[in-house]
C-alpha cells in the first residue's frame, strides 16, 4: 500500500523498514525478531484478522472466507520455496499442502481435490468445481467423498481457517528457532518483496 511515506509492505512497516534491517542468515536477534514482526503485522493485517471477521458469520461470508485462505496459502507457498514466480507447479503445492497440514491433506488425492476444486475454482472461476463444497456444519475439516481421480471434498470453512491460522504460527515459530532453510528462502521472498535490485545482487 502507497502512501505519503512511503510503500508499506505492512499496517505499520514500510519496504524501507525492512531494507534498513539488511537481513542476514547471521544476522543478530534483534534483526531477526524486527523483520519476524514485520511478516507476521503482515499476515495477520492483511489476511488472518480479516478471515477472522469473516468467520463471525461463516454462513454469509464462507466463500469470501474461503478465497482469503486459498490467497493466503497461495502467499506461503512462495516464502516456503523462497519463490518470486507469479506461476505454480501444481505438484510442489501439493506436496506442500502434505507437507505442512498432513493431519488435513492426508493423501495426494486429497490434496489435489482441493488445489483444483477449492483453489483454482475458488480464485479462476469464483465458484468451486469439481464438486467440492464449502461448508460450516460437516464434522471434520475436510470430509472425503470418493477416490482417486472421483475424489470430492467439503471443506469446514471454520475449521479449515483456524488450521491455517495454526500454520502460520508455526512457520513463524520456525523462523523463531533459526530454521536455517526457513530463514534462507524468508530472506530470498522478502528481499524480492521490498527491493528487487536487492533480490537480484544478492
Amino acid at each position: 500500500m502507497q502512501t505519503e511515506r512511503g510503500i508499506f509492505i505492512s499496517d505499520n512497516h514500510t519496504r524501507s523498514d525492512y531494507r534498513n534491517l539488511r537481513l542476514r542468515i547471521d544476522s543478530d536477534s534483534e534483526a531477526w525478531n524486527k523483520a519476524i514482526n514485520i511478516f507476521r503485522e503482515r499476515i495477520y493485517g492483511r489476511f488472518i484478522n480479516q478471515i477472522k471477521l469473516l468467520n463471525k458469520n461463516a454462513r454469509q461470508n464462507g466463500f469470501a472466507s474461503m478465497a482469503m485462505c486459498c490467497l493466503l496459502i497461495d502467499t506461503m507457498y512462495k516464502f516456503e520455496h523462497g519463490s518470486i514466480a507469479t506461476n505454480y507447479n501444481e505438484v510442489k503445492y501439493e506436496e506442500m499442502l502434505m507437507t505442512y497440514m498432513n493431519d488435513v491433506f492426508i493423501s495426494l488425492d486429497v490434496a489435489r481435490a482441493f488445489y483444483r476444486g477449492i483453489r483454482c475454482g475458488i480464485l479462476h472461476s469464483g465458484e468451486t468445481q469439481n464438486g467440492c463444497m464449502l461448508s460450516v456444519t460437516c464434522n471434520h475439516i475436510i470430509e472425503v467423498r470418493g477416490n482417486g481421480m472421483n475424489t470430492k471434498i467439503n471443506v469446514n470453512v471454520i475449521d479449515f481457517s483456524n488450521r491455517v491460522i495454526q500454520y502460520i504460527d508455526n512457520y513463524i515459530e520456525r523462523l523463531y528457532m533459526r530454521d536455517i532453510q526457513t530463514r534462507r528462502k524468508f530472506i530470498k521472498k522478502m528481499n524480492y518483496l521490498c527491493d528487487r535490485e536487492a533480490f537480484f545482487n544478492d
